[in-house]
């Protein structure tokens, strides 16, 4: 049987998993924001892909969607 310590220790764990991981989406959809933006005010797929962290080939895919 699992202790009422062990239980609370689980939840805190999985709790800050799920935090962490929304964080990390929230971060990575602004990246993706940010470099339609920069491709919108006319910047190359080469030079956009230096500043949000994306790849040329994940800029691409924007450009094509």
């Amino acid at each position: 049987m699992i202790s009422d310590e062990e239980k609370q220790e689980l939840y805190t764990d999985g709790f800050a998993d799920g935090v962490k991981q929304g964080i990390e989406q929230g971060i990575e959809k602004n990246r993706i924001q940010t470099a339609r933006a920069m491709l919108q005010d006319g910047m190359s797929v080469e030079a956009v892909s230096k500043y949000p962290g994306l790849t040329e080939t994940e800029i691409q895919k924007l450009v094509n969607s």
